[in-house]
């Protein structure tokens, strides 16, 4: 029996069934019919772009918060999707901006409260919406001690709820960036990130510390 067949016999059965076992059956559907694909919260950098050439079936989801980066970003996250020829959708949303007042090319943390907690719940909603099976987020260890919601803890709390409430995983591999930029060289996708956080004139500023971590790895 093929899984195309035995999917339309466990509908039917769910259909027919009552009480608790029409529940439990239509919880085996639900996990039977997901796709294998893994949603990749993708911002056009290094880190999260490695994660397209991570897994075997991939989506991308942009999120535009408002961010100084956010065309640079976008423009980044697309030429990436359109290399690796997978689906990218695009959401906007607003967060408070304040810790990314930063003068273009000064150094120090941008911290937007809340973004990665708001980044993940877009991705199970979407990761619902497209019966993906996880969402996959790109951090290195590097972030944990300015950012706290790239820590293996703020993961852990997530990966509970998204497995306990939408039957989605997380992947949030502690990235090491010279590794993320192998593979993304292997891919011939290197060129087409974007890690700045405030832009000049439309290029890399050349001071913010993602500018810096990007150019200590070339």
């Amino acid at each position: 029996m093929g899984k195309a067949e035995a999917l339309r016999k466990l509908k039917r059965w769910a259909k027919m069934a009552k009480g608790q076992a029409k529940q439990e059956l239509e919880q085996v559907v639900k996990a039977f019919d997901k796709k294998k694909t893994t949603l990749v919260l993708l911002s056009g950098g290094v880190n999260s772009a490695a994660l397209l050439w991570a897994y075997s079936d991939v989506a991308a989801l942009f999120v535009n918060y408002g961010q100084p980066a956010a065309k640079q970003e976008y423009d980044a996250a697309k030429a990436l999707c359109d290399l690796r020829g997978c689906k990218l959708r695009a959401v906007s949303v607003a967060l408070p901006l304040a810790n990314m007042a930063n003068e273009a090319g000064e150094a120090g943390p941008r911290v937007v409260p809340g973004r990665n907690a708001v980044f993940l719940s877009l991705g199970f909603a979407y990761a619902a919406e497209m019966r993906c099976s996880a969402v996959a987020i790109g951090s290195h260890a590097g972030d944990w001690s300015d950012y706290p919601d790239c820590r293996p803890g703020f993961m852990s709390i997530f990966a509970w709820i998204g497995n306990s409430t939408y039957g989605v995983d997380i992947k949030a591999p502690a990235f090491n960036r010279e590794a993320a930029l192998l593979s993304l060289e292997k891919a011939g996708a290197a060129g087409l990130t974007w890690s700045c956080y405030a832009p000049k004139a439309g290029k890399p500023c050349g001071g913010c510390d993602s500018c810096k971590q990007t150019c200590s790895l070339t």
